[in-house]
Order: structure tokens, then sequence, then C-alpha cells
């Protein structure tokens, strides 16, 4: 049994008013944009481990390849070619560019300015709506296994972090009441039924153009763990992701991305007043508190880098929502990455890996 699950911003033109939205787009027509809005409408579909992927497209502003990642200007081939100078990013919907075209999202960017140093670059956008640490750190173990290993794996988190603090992704409550209720049926066809008919309306109806569910994990403030515990998960989720990228020959750079709560004038955000207190992302205030507080008193590595307070000189709107970045926030964070990439020489060659590792491993592991 497999499960499609489509992601549709409800009323969005009502919700944020066509007047804010059309502002943060200056440079774009009308049609234009109902066209990059319709098409940002994920569709998802279920992966193993990882709970979804985005179901493959093509459109005039978004292409999301059959691989799992979301194409960029000038995207290069898949799989990565081996003699080439790869970058996988990994995130939520902000590095996977919610609200932007292909080419003006964070990865795409940063491919632009990586060519310029190495004409062989190619970054890949494995940037996924909700995903945060913990299914980043999945989905990195998968692309391993399935022997694609980049030179530099890098990781923009922060904004989803402290919404699922039990670290129960987005649909575990949705899936929980599916495999309860098939198993149900199993054993009591009658009863099953009636079970189905209710999830049905629940979780699959009420979702078409309406808000959160119960059963849905995102802003569940039961069991609720403190933010300095959802820190302690994050560099449990990083330690992880070193151990095996250390073995494989990945560099790997992890990023705490901007978020509008933390560090910026909210007098600039056009789009506050229509969520002033930021819905399921309330959490992430307190939470990015805790990590400067965590990052300043402790010795947490250089594959870290600290981009929360890069908004605080901000004297516009960089928002083209609540919580994702415009075009030119995009680019200036992208700049951000490209730099610390230069200029802690993650862009010269990796050591090979039987060199790092004592690691048997299987043909076609060597980095790429």
């Amino acid at each position: 049994m497999s499960i499609t699950l489509t992601r549709r911003e409800p009323a969005v033109i009502r919700e944020r008013g066509w007047q804010a939205i059309a502002a943060a787009y200056p440079r774009w027509s009308e049609a234009d944009l109902r066209q990059l809005l319709q098409e940002s409408s994920w569709i998802y579909d279920f992966e193993a481990f990882t709970q979804l992927r985005i179901r493959a497209r093509t459109g005039r502003f978004v292409t999301i390849d059959p691989a799992g990642f979301r194409h960029g200007a000038n995207q290069q081939p898949w799989p990565p070619r081996r003699d080439a100078f790869n970058v996988f990013v990994f995130g939520g919907s902000n590095a996977l560019g919610s609200g932007l075209p292909d080419g003006e999202t964070i990865p795409s960017r940063l491919q632009e300015r990586l060519r310029e140093v190495r004409p062989d670059a190619a970054v890949y956008n494995f940037g996924r709506s909700y995903f945060y640490s913990s299914q980043e750190r999945i989905l990195f173990q998968q692309l391993m296994l399935q022997r694609h290993v980049p030179d530099v794996a890098l990781f923009l988190d922060g904004l989803n972090e402290f919404v699922y603090p039990d670290d129960e992704p987005q649909w575990t409550g949705a899936l929980r009441n599916m495999i309860s209720t098939r198993h149900q049926a199993m054993v009591d066809p009658a009863r099953g039924l009636i079970s189905v008919v209710r999830w049905f309306a629940r979780t699959v109806l009420h979702r078409v153009g309406g808000p959160a569910v119960p059963g849905d994990t995102v802003g569940s403030t039961e069991g609720a763990l403190p933010a300095d515990r959802v820190v302690d998960r994050w560099i449990l989720n990083r330690r992880f992701i070193q151990l095996l990228a250390h073995d494989l020959g990945v560099r790997t750079l992890f990023v705490w991305q901007p978020v509008p709560m933390f560090g910026y004038d909210l007098a600039l955000h056009a789009f506050v007043k229509t969520m002033p207190d930021f819905g399921p992302f309330q959490p992430t205030a307190t939470g990015y508190e805790a990590m400067d507080k965590r990052r300043r008193s402790s010795d947490l590595g250089d594959d870290i880098l600290w981009l929360a307070d890069m908004q605080r000189d901000a004297s516009s709107n960089l928002y083209v929502d609540n919580v994702h970045y415009n075009a030119d926030f995009s680019a200036a964070i992208a700049r951000n990455l490209f730099e610390a990439i230069r200029d802690r020489g993650l862009i010269a060659r990796n050591v090979p890996l039987l060199e790092k590792s004592s690691w048997i491993l299987p043909p076609g592991m060597s980095p790429s």
C-alpha cells in the first residue's frame, strides 16, 4: 500500500495578500508569479526511512529530478560524475528553495560561485520540506549506501529543528494511524472499515486546503523536550554524519541558517502580520537562543558555520512568506557558503579514501 501526500498552501493569496506577495517578487509579472506559486505546491510521495520525497516534475520554474533532488541552473547529470567536484546540500524547505525558481535557490547560486573557481563543480539540492537533522542524517546515509558519495556534504539547519522536539517527523502521526487502521482492518474487517473511513476523512480530505490535523507532529507540545535537549540531538546527529563522512572521505559543513524570529527586525518583515507568532515555528526563537549560548560556551568544532546573525544589519524585507527567503537573501547566503567552503580548504580534492580509512568497503564506495 502506498500513499501520496499533497502540500497545498490553503488560500495562499488571500492569506498573504496579493499586494504583499507581488512586492516580494518585484521583477515578476503576475502571470509568471502565479505559475511559480502553483508549481511550488509540492506533491509528496512516501519514501522509506525518511517518510517523504517530492514527486518528480518538470515545470517552467520548478524541476524535481526522479532521483529526489531539485534542479538548479546548469544542473549537472545524475549520477554524479566521479571526476567532478560534487557537493550535496541537505536541509528543509529553505534549502529546497520554496517560493523560488530553480535558478535562484541557495544550492543553484552556490554552484554558480563554485564554478568560478572549480569549473567541474556540481551541486545537488537534496533539501526537502519539513526535514530536520534526523531525516537529513538518514538521507545522507541512504545516498552513501547507493554509492553516491560527494566531495562535500553541506547541511543547512535550524528552522525546523525545534518544531519536532519529540524527534518524530511531520507525517509520523498520519502514518501511525494508517498502519494501526490497516492492521485493525485485517483483524476485524467491520471495525476496520469504519476506522479507514474515519482516518481518510480526518487525514486526507481534511488536508486538501486545510490545516494540520490531530495525529500530525508539527507544532506538538505534548512531551516537548527543552531546547537544550533538541540542541543535544542536533549535535549527536552531526556527530553520526561526521563519522560516516570521515570514513568515506566526505568533507562536511554544518550551517545554522538565518531565521526571521532571531536577529531580524520584524518591522521589515512583509508577511509577519499573517502569522505573528510564526505558528509551528514559534519554538525556534527559544531554540536559537539555546544554540547561540551553546556555541559561545563550547568548542563545537570548525565545521559549523553560524549564519543566524547575518540579518542584524538588514534594512529591507528578506522573505517571500513567513519563513522562506527571497532571491536576494538566498544569493547572500550562497555567497557566505561559498566563502566558507573556499576559506576552509574544502574545494581542494579530498585525500584518497584508503589513506583515511582502514575499512574494507564494497566496490564503488570511493569518493566521487
